[in-house]
C-alpha cells in the first residue's frame, strides 16, 4: 500500500514536519511493507496558483510528479498547522493546483498548534475541502495539541497522548484505505 504525507508548513522551523515525519514512522512501526511518500511544502515553493500558462517547465515537471504520486497513491494525509485560526495559506496553494487527484482518495486530516484546542480550525477548512474536492475523508482525525511538547520532550504527558492516538490514526488510516481500495476495485469490476 502507498501512502502520500504531505506536510503543509512553509516555516522553516516547522514543528508540523517533524510530526509529519514522526506519523511516517508510526505508519512503518505498524506496516513494515508500506511504501510512504513524504511531501514537503516548503521545498516545492509553487508560485501563488493563478493558472498552469505562467509556469515554467521546472515548476510544471514538479506538478507533474506530485500528481503522478497522488494519483498512485492509496491514501494521502494532509498536515497543517494552525495559522491565525486556520490552515497553512500555502498548503491551500499547492492543495489548489490539484483536483482530480482527490476524487475518491482516501484522505487522512492532521492539524497541529502550540494551544490546546488541537488546530480546530486549521481542521474544519481541511474537512471542508477534502469533501468539496470529493476525497474520501478518514473517520479519524489526529489533532496535535502543545506541538513543542510533543517534539521537544518526548516522555512529556502530550507527547504520550499523541503516540496513543498517532498510533490509532494510523492503524484507522490503513485500514480505511484498504477498505476503500477494495470497495473500488469491486465496484469497477461491476462497470
Amino acid at each position: 500500500m502507498k501512502i502520500t504525507i504531505l506536510s503543509g508548513a512553509t516555516r522553516e522551523s516547522s514543528h508540523s514536519t517533524s510530526i509529519a515525519k514522526r506519523l511516517e514512522k508510526k505508519f512503518y512501526e505498524i506496516q513494515e511493507d508500506l511504501d510512504i511518500v513524504l511531501i514537503d511544502n516548503r521545498k516545492l515553493r509553487l508560485p501563488v496558483y493563478d493558472n498552469f500558462e505562467n509556469l515554467t517547465n521546472e515548476e510544471k515537471d514538479r506538478l507533474d510528479a506530485i500528481s503522478g504520486t497522488f494519483f498512485s497513491s492509496d491514501a494521502l494525509i494532509i498536515v497543517s498547522p494552525e495559522y491565525n485560526g486556520g490552515m497553512a495559506g500555502g498548503l491551500k496553494n499547492t492543495l489548489d493546483y490539484f483536483r482530480k487527484e482527490y476524487e475518491w482518495r482516501p484522505m487522512g486530516l492532521v492539524s497541529v498548534t502550540s494551544g490546546t484546542l488541537g488546530g480546530q480550525n486549521a481542521m474544519n477548512q481541511m474537512a471542508a475541502f477534502a469533501s468539496y474536492v470529493g476525497a474520501c475523508l478518514a473517520p479519524t482525525r489526529l489533532m496535535v495539541s502543545q506541538v513543542q511538547e510533543v517534539v521537544n520532550h518526548p516522555h512529556s504527558a502530550e507527547s504520550v497522548r499523541f503516540e496513543k492516538n498517532a498510533e490509532k490514526f494510523c492503524s484507522d488510516l490503513l485500514r480505511f484505505a484498504q477498505i476503500i481500495k477494495n470497495g473500488m476495485l469491486n465496484y469497477s469490476l461491476v462497470k
